[in-house]
């Protein structure tokens, strides 16, 4: 359990820096850590 407490203070506070546009930025970063393959990140953004 303190394991994933620690992954959402973590998620929080990389969301946090993002800046402008960190909805995007933050789902790209989800993409690219949860896709077996990525290619390029264009395509995930497609």
């Amino acid at each position: 359990m303190k394991s994933l407490t620690c992954l959402k203070e973590f998620r929080k506070r990389a969301y946090c820096l993002l800046g402008n546009g960190k909805d995007g930025l933050f789902d790209l970063m989800d993409a690219a850590i949860t896709c077996p393959c990525v290619p390029s990140f264009a395509e995930l953004s497609l």
